[in-house]
């Protein structure tokens, strides 16, 4: 079988029911989530978390907004887009994610290796959870992905990993690139933003943003992997 190395990186909301944070007759969830929420610690504000960051990050309970992969050895990437998130009335979010699973299921089972940055703790978990919400069957490479030791990866590269000797120290995406002087992947902005670009109905934003991420990614993957190796 020829090797497929799929770059990949999920950019994520919270489900639109959470984002007024108001509470609707004979619905539990925004109680429920902002209960939640308010145990965890926003990294970035030093305080609790509101509901929609805090479903944004939780990989059972986000809502895909995008998928960017890029073929390693093709160099050519594609910009997978839940667009129930941005055609309101046509699709609502729940089928246009559904929609976004099922293409991504074809498109992933035929890679042999993946690659991703913080991948372990996020995208893969992310995308299983969310198939399986939406009675999807994962891939099954993919499931032997997430479920790969971190200390033998074949099937899949989680390059933060590699990166920091497996946690080793501290390092984002941004710093990576920025230290390997490849450019600045969040010169655009960060996935903080992403919420507001579904808000404001700015679809061709996003996938120029999530391209860009695995462009980088893929990048720093081909330096690490010449000159480390993995």
């Amino acid at each position: 079988m020829k090797d497929t190395t799929a770059v990949i990186d999920c950019e994520t909301v919270a489900p639109p029911w959470a984002w007024s944070g108001e509470d609707h007759e004979n619905d539990w969830r925004p109680a429920a989530a902002r209960e939640m929420a308010a145990k965890r610690t926003d990294r970035q504000t030093g305080e609790p978390m509101t509901a929609p960051v805090y479903l944004a990050l939780l990989p059972p309970g986000a809502v895909i907004a995008s998928l960017a992969v890029l073929g390693h050895e093709a160099g050519q990437h594609r910009v997978l887009v839940n667009d129930g998130l941005f055609e309101r009335g046509a699709m609502g979010y729940d089928q246009g994610e559904s929609v976004l699973l099922r293409r991504a299921a074809g498109v992933l089972s035929k890679a042999t290796r993946f690659v991703t940055w913080n991948g372990r703790r996020f995208d893969l978990p992310l995308l299983i959870h969310r198939m399986v919400v939406h009675h999807i069957k994962p891939p099954r490479n993919l499931v032997i992905a997430a479920r790969e030791s971190k200390y033998r990866p074949n099937v899949h590269v989680d390059l933060m990993d590699q990166m920091t000797f497996y946690g080793g120290f501290a390092l984002s995406l941004r710093a990576a690139c920025l230290s390997y002087r490849l450019g600045d992947p969040k010169a655009q902005g960060d996935g903080s933003d992403v919420a507001e670009l579904v808000r404001a109905g700015r679809r061709d934003d996003l996938v120029e943003y999530a391209a860009g991420d695995v462009v980088y990614l893929d990048q720093l993957y081909e330096r690490w992997r010449e000159l480390v190796g993995v």
